[in-house]
């Protein structure tokens, strides 16, 4: 039992090892971003943390709109560099509809996923973006 124990240690402490403490800001309804906390660690690649996570942080602008007749979620990602308030033009963009929704937290819950699917994107292309 030990042996199986001390083998799933060393998984977890090796899994650990591999991520990097990211710095992230969002522009929006605290509601949504708690939807997203426990998350977005699985959609930040180690290249992100390789390349930028020393002098960047990830921004993320979220909305919710609850309509009559639908519910939508839309989301605008960057990266820009740590300390500045500067938001950037090169972003990534999202937009999530749901017409069986007809509340403000299933709109909600569509602007976190939409956040998430916008960084998703921004993170597909790391070899790529810059950063002005």
């Amino acid at each position: 039992m030990r042996k199986y124990l001390l083998g799933a240690a060393l998984t977890l402490a090796a899994m650990n090892a591999s991520a990097c403490t990211f710095s992230w800001h969002t522009y929006g309804d605290n509601a949504i971003r708690s939807r997203m906390e426990d998350k977005i660690g699985a959609h930040v690649p180690e290249q992100y943390c390789k390349k930028f996570n020393k002098d960047h942080q990830i921004v993320v602008q979220f909305n919710a709109y609850t309509l009559s007749n639908m519910c939508v979620g839309h989301a605008i990602v960057s990266l820009r560099k740590r300390g500045t308030t500067t938001l950037q033009v090169n972003t990534r963009n999202s937009v999530i509809t749901d017409t069986n929704c007809r509340t403000s937290g299933g709109a909600n819950e569509l602007a976190a996923q939409a956040s998430l699917s916008a960084l998703d994107d921004l993170m597909s292309e790391l070899d790529t973006w810059t950063v002005k």
